[in-house]
Protein backbone atom coordinates (compact mmCIF):
# COMPACT_ATOMS: atom_id res chain seq x y z
CA UNK A 1 0.00 0.00 0.00
CA UNK A 2 1.03 3.49 -0.34
CA UNK A 3 0.30 6.92 1.45
CA UNK A 4 1.11 10.37 1.03
CA UNK A 5 1.83 12.86 4.43
CA UNK A 6 2.96 16.60 4.36
CA UNK A 7 6.11 17.01 6.68
CA UNK A 8 5.94 16.77 10.37
CA UNK A 9 2.26 15.91 10.34
CA UNK A 10 1.43 13.10 11.89
CA UNK A 11 0.49 10.30 9.10
CA UNK A 12 -2.67 8.81 10.29
CA UNK A 13 -2.84 5.14 8.97
CA UNK A 14 -4.80 2.54 10.84
CA UNK A 15 -4.23 -1.19 9.85
CA UNK A 16 -6.95 -3.03 9.51
CA UNK A 17 -7.22 -7.08 8.65
CA UNK A 18 -9.56 -9.81 7.62
CA UNK A 19 -9.05 -11.47 10.91
CA UNK A 20 -11.01 -10.06 14.03
CA UNK A 21 -9.52 -8.79 16.66
CA UNK A 22 -5.93 -9.29 15.10
CA UNK A 23 -3.22 -7.27 16.46
CA UNK A 24 -0.69 -5.45 15.08
CA UNK A 25 2.84 -4.61 15.54
CA UNK A 26 5.10 -2.08 12.74
CA UNK A 27 8.37 -1.26 12.61
CA UNK A 28 10.48 2.03 10.41
CA UNK A 29 14.36 2.52 9.73
CA UNK A 30 15.79 5.12 9.76
CA UNK A 31 15.51 7.01 6.24
CA UNK A 32 17.99 9.59 4.64
CA UNK A 33 16.40 12.44 4.47
CA UNK A 34 13.77 11.93 7.25
CA UNK A 35 15.24 13.28 10.73
CA UNK A 36 13.22 10.59 13.14
CA UNK A 37 15.23 7.76 14.66
CA UNK A 38 13.98 4.72 13.99
CA UNK A 39 10.17 3.75 14.70
CA UNK A 40 8.35 0.63 15.91
CA UNK A 41 4.77 0.31 17.60
CA UNK A 42 2.11 -2.72 18.72
CA UNK A 43 -0.83 -0.71 17.60
CA UNK A 44 -3.11 -0.37 14.51
CA UNK A 45 -2.35 2.97 14.16
CA UNK A 46 0.81 4.57 12.87
CA UNK A 47 0.43 8.08 14.11
CA UNK A 48 4.37 9.41 13.62
CA UNK A 49 4.95 12.68 12.31
CA UNK A 50 7.96 12.60 9.64
CA UNK A 51 10.54 15.48 9.51
CA UNK A 52 11.57 15.91 5.81
CA UNK A 53 15.32 17.46 5.77
CA UNK A 54 15.71 17.76 2.20
CA UNK A 55 13.71 19.76 -0.68
CA UNK A 56 12.39 16.69 -2.53
CA UNK A 57 9.68 13.92 -1.44
CA UNK A 58 10.92 11.06 0.55
CA UNK A 59 9.77 7.16 0.36
CA UNK A 60 9.36 5.78 3.57
CA UNK A 61 8.93 1.74 4.44
CA UNK A 62 6.95 0.37 7.28
CA UNK A 63 6.82 -2.77 7.74
CA UNK A 64 3.36 -4.09 9.33
CA UNK A 65 3.15 -7.59 10.71
CA UNK A 66 -0.47 -8.92 11.72
CA UNK A 67 -0.60 -11.79 14.51
CA UNK A 68 -3.23 -13.91 16.18
CA UNK A 69 -3.18 -15.49 19.16
CA UNK A 70 0.21 -15.30 18.98
CA UNK A 71 0.91 -16.38 15.15
CA UNK A 72 2.55 -14.13 13.57
CA UNK A 73 0.97 -13.25 10.28
CA UNK A 74 2.43 -12.38 6.63
CA UNK A 75 4.45 -9.08 7.18
CA UNK A 76 2.63 -6.61 4.67
CA UNK A 77 4.98 -3.03 3.44
CA UNK A 78 3.10 0.30 3.68
CA UNK A 79 5.10 3.24 1.59
CA UNK A 80 4.59 6.46 2.58
CA UNK A 81 5.78 9.29 0.51
CA UNK A 82 6.79 12.20 2.93
CA UNK A 83 6.55 15.37 0.89
CA UNK A 84 8.66 18.53 1.78
CA UNK A 85 7.75 21.93 3.06
CA UNK A 86 8.75 23.83 -0.09
CA UNK A 87 10.28 27.38 0.04
CA UNK A 88 10.11 30.38 -2.70
CA UNK A 89 13.55 30.97 -3.88
CA UNK A 90 12.55 33.96 -5.83
CA UNK A 91 13.26 37.63 -5.13
CA UNK A 92 11.27 38.74 -2.47
CA UNK A 93 10.52 42.55 -3.83
CA UNK A 94 10.05 43.98 -7.51
CA UNK A 95 9.66 47.30 -9.04
CA UNK A 96 7.22 48.00 -11.97
CA UNK A 97 6.07 51.02 -13.90
CA UNK A 98 2.23 51.93 -13.51
CA UNK A 99 -0.43 49.72 -15.80
CA UNK A 100 3.02 47.40 -16.76
CA UNK A 101 2.61 43.80 -16.79
CA UNK A 102 4.68 42.51 -13.50
CA UNK A 103 6.47 39.31 -15.30
CA UNK A 104 7.02 37.96 -12.08
CA UNK A 105 7.88 34.27 -12.07
CA UNK A 106 8.02 32.09 -8.51
CA UNK A 107 10.39 29.28 -8.30
CA UNK A 108 10.46 26.99 -5.19
CA UNK A 109 13.48 25.08 -3.34
CA UNK A 110 11.16 21.91 -4.24
CA UNK A 111 11.00 20.73 -7.88
CA UNK A 112 7.86 20.58 -9.74
CA UNK A 113 6.11 22.78 -6.88
CA UNK A 114 3.00 24.16 -7.44
CA UNK A 115 1.81 27.82 -6.83
CA UNK A 116 -1.17 29.98 -5.11
CA UNK A 117 -1.20 33.95 -4.42
CA UNK A 118 -3.16 36.29 -3.10
CA UNK A 119 -3.39 40.35 -3.35
CA UNK A 120 -5.19 42.47 -1.43
CA UNK A 121 -6.44 45.59 -2.08
CA UNK A 122 -4.01 48.15 -2.10
CA UNK A 123 -4.88 52.02 -1.29
CA UNK A 124 -3.69 53.96 -4.45
CA UNK A 125 -4.01 50.92 -6.40
CA UNK A 126 -7.21 51.06 -8.49
CA UNK A 127 -6.99 47.43 -9.54
CA UNK A 128 -9.58 44.82 -7.23
CA UNK A 129 -8.04 42.39 -4.96
CA UNK A 130 -5.91 39.56 -7.06
CA UNK A 131 -5.49 35.70 -6.59
CA UNK A 132 -4.36 32.85 -9.17
CA UNK A 133 -2.71 29.68 -9.19
CA UNK A 134 0.20 30.17 -11.38
CA UNK A 135 4.15 30.57 -11.04
CA UNK A 136 3.68 33.69 -13.27
CA UNK A 137 2.34 37.10 -11.73
CA UNK A 138 1.27 39.44 -14.52
CA UNK A 139 -0.93 41.64 -13.47
CA UNK A 140 -0.52 44.97 -14.49
CA UNK A 141 -1.34 47.41 -11.50
CA UNK A 142 -2.59 51.05 -11.81
CA UNK A 143 -0.63 53.53 -9.59
CA UNK A 144 -3.86 56.54 -9.21
CA UNK A 145 -1.34 58.62 -6.81
CA UNK A 146 1.59 60.42 -7.44
CA UNK A 147 3.92 58.66 -5.85
CA UNK A 148 5.24 55.31 -5.78
CA UNK A 149 2.72 52.50 -4.05
CA UNK A 150 3.86 48.79 -2.63
CA UNK A 151 1.65 46.29 -2.88
CA UNK A 152 1.92 43.02 -0.91
CA UNK A 153 1.81 39.29 -2.97
CA UNK A 154 0.99 36.77 -0.72
CA UNK A 155 3.17 33.27 -2.66
CA UNK A 156 2.68 29.88 -1.24
CA UNK A 157 3.84 26.89 -3.08
CA UNK A 158 3.06 23.32 -2.54
CA UNK A 159 3.61 19.73 -3.84
CA UNK A 160 1.33 16.76 -3.70
CA UNK A 161 -1.47 18.85 -1.94
CA UNK A 162 0.83 19.98 1.12
CA UNK A 163 1.39 23.58 1.14
CA UNK A 164 4.75 25.10 1.95
CA UNK A 165 5.85 28.32 3.49
CA UNK A 166 3.86 30.99 2.51
CA UNK A 167 6.10 34.34 1.37
CA UNK A 168 5.44 37.54 0.74
CA UNK A 169 6.55 39.56 -2.52
CA UNK A 170 6.73 43.60 -2.53
CA UNK A 171 5.87 44.97 -5.66
CA UNK A 172 6.70 48.46 -5.94
CA UNK A 173 4.93 50.31 -8.54
CA UNK A 174 5.98 53.81 -9.31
Amino acid sequence: AVANVCDNVPLGYTATSSTAGATFAWTRAVVAGIANVAGAGATALINESLDNTTTAPVAVTYIITPGFGGCAGTPFNLVVTVNPTSVITSAAAKTVCDVTPLAYTATSSTAGASFSWTRAVVAGISNLAGAGATALINESLDNTTTAPVNAIYIITPGINGCNGTPFNLTVTVN
